[in-house]
């Protein structure tokens, strides 16, 4: 089980908190709100069914899709300041798999996902996206690049992303 009642997801800008509710019994209910969102789930519904904390895990990245351009933006251009880097534009999108990417055109955009982030990772997920804008592939320049970005910790960050604990559940599968 991912999500229990009364369990609270942490992160500098935004807690998620699940908690039960009777008004609606059978139903969850949940708003996008900074800096605590509820997740209020009916009273009727177990938190040990898998169906359940799949719904829940869909309802904790629509908040982040919902709140991610206010959370990731206003950093992201803060870094893309300090390191002179000026995309064409930014946007935020709901996968999860690829955190981060850049295209040709010079447009970054990065997963709701990367507000579950610590501050460091997401720093990390920002300068690699804006390394590609100089560099737009994965050679040796790119990632020194990138290194320079992030004054000489990359690999130190990919291990720390590599073992990050994400707060959601596995994706299901569909045929």
């Amino acid at each position: 089980m991912i999500y229990a009642p009364g369990q609270r997801i942490e992160m500098p800008e935004l807690a998620i908190e699940f908690r039960r509710q009777s008004f609606a019994p059978d139903r969850v209910a949940c708003m996008a709100r900074m800096p605590v969102t509820l997740v209020e789930v009916g009273s009727e519904l177990d938190f040990d069914n898998a169906e359940l904390q799949q719904l829940l895990g869909k309802v904790v990245m629509r908040v982040a899709l919902a709140l991610a351009p206010r959370i990731l933006l206003p950093r992201a251009r803060e870094i893309a300041g300090r390191v002179g880097a000026a995309p064409a534009s930014w946007r935020v999108y709901s996968g999860r798999r690829v955190l981060g990417s850049c295209n040709s055109r010079g447009e970054v955009a990065l997963s709701c996902a990367c507000v579950f982030l610590p501050p460091e990772l997401r720093d990390f997920i920002v300068c690699h996206e804006l390394a590609h804008l100089t560099e737009m592939n994965h050679s040796a320049r790119s990632h020194s690049l990138c290194d320079l970005y992030l004054g000489g910790n990359e690999k130190f960050l990919i291990g720390q992303l590599r073992r990050f604990q994400w707060p959601l559940p596995p994706r299901v599968r569909r045929r």
